[in-house]
């Protein structure tokens, strides 16, 4: 049978669209199922001139989803993004719903195709291409295996890798590491401390700050706003460890955080961000709430802990990770891209 692909036009289609997930992992042990009303949120904070959702379906059935998106605050001016793809393992399904996605930015004037992202590039961003025998961290990707090779049959290419590693309570706290520690711990001026979520305003201009800071020159950052942070920070408050949220101010300036969050019911955690202000990159900043969280995790019972993403450019701490720690990588995700051509876009749906 042939496959179409149609755009979402009305609530029951939308309704459809966010539960299409059940099709791909209604056997899946790994799968969680994320709220339908957490999506449905996420999708209605983007304005719907720069959003569109297809679904492709084959002999009355949908077999296919992805979601287009502009985000007009980063800073690549000429790239649409895609999110929330799921399909079934049929190229002419994946084939037929970037045809449509396509030619929906070219008419919007971009040039480049990337994702998939949810919503922007401060949210979930990647897909799975590595790691498939590991469950998922909470609001980390996952997906079949196949998703990649459908990808590469509709063009898309590499665009960069993040990498998560894992850590177990078996990995010693490297000595190497306490020295380091130990010695920044001596920097005068220099304050660590736990997040204090009963202070959301505070502490929010504190993660912007180091947001805008540490993520300015990677791919589709765009600046978080002191509301948006507040909003992340408001998020952890019904399952986050206070203790393993930490700030490291110098000198009452920003300089680090290390944002450690649980996962609900097992002893398994997540350390989700680990960022320094450029200017203390030098100074052990890094090392210090690296060597006070495996500390505090250690001390709080949990066995295991995935570090993720960092990207694969970012040398310095690949290095130290793999060398310091003896890390291993456990799961790699992959961004994809592709450059759209206009004139070949308007020959093939002509």
């Amino acid at each position: 049978m042939t496959v179409k692909a149609f755009e979402v036009s009305n609530r029951r289609e939308l309704d459809i669209f966010i539960r299409m997930p059940g099709v791909i992992y209604y056997d899946d042990p790994l799968w969680t199922p994320p709220s339908p009303h957490q999506v449905l949120n996420k999708l209605m904070q983007i304005s719907p001139q720069d959003l569109i959702l297809l679904v492709a379906v084959e002999n009355n059935s949908v077999v296919g989803r992805v979601a287009g998106m502009i985000n007009r605050r980063q800073q690549e001016k000429d790239t649409a993004l895609f999110g929330y793809f799921e399909c079934v393992n049929n190229e002419q399904a994946a084939k037929e719903l970037f045809k449509e996605l396509e030619l929906w930015a070219v008419k919007k004037g971009y040039r480049c195709l990337s994702g998939p992202v949810s919503c922007n590039t401060n949210d979930s961003i990647g897909l799975l291409v590595e790691g498939f025998n590991l469950p998922p961290k909470n609001g980390m990707p996952y997906n079949p295996y196949y998703y990649s090779h459908l990808l590469e049959k509709c063009g898309f290419k590499k665009q960069l890798d993040l990498l998560a590693y894992h850590w177990t309570n078996r990995h010693p706290v490297p000595e190497k590491l306490a020295r380091i520690a130990k010695k920044v711990y001596q920097t005068k001026g220099l304050v660590l401390r736990p997040i204090n979520l009963a202070n959301i305003y505070r502490e929010a201009q504190l993660l912007s700050v180091i947001h805008n800071e540490t993520m300015q020159d990677n791919w589709g950052a765009e600046r978080l706003s002191v509301t948006d942070a507040a909003q992340y920070l408001s998020n952890y408050r019904s399952f986050a460890d206070p203790e393993l949220l930490l700030a490291v101010e110098i000198n009452g300036e920003p300089a680090g955080v290390c944002l450690t969050l649980p996962e609900q019911h097992s002893q398994s955690c997540r350390v989700a961000v680990l960022a320094v202000v450029p200017k203390y990159r030098k100074r052990g900043v890094a090392a210090l709430l690296m060597y006070e969280t495996m500390l505090r995790v250690q001390r709080r019972g949990y066995k295991e802990a995935e570090l993720s993403l960092i990207m694969e450019s970012n040398t310095m701490m690949n290095r130290i990770l793999q060398n310091t720690f003896n890390f291993k990588v456990s799961k790699r995700f992959r961004l994809y891209n592709k450059q759209l051509e206009a004139q070949q876009l308007c020959s093939n749906l002509s």
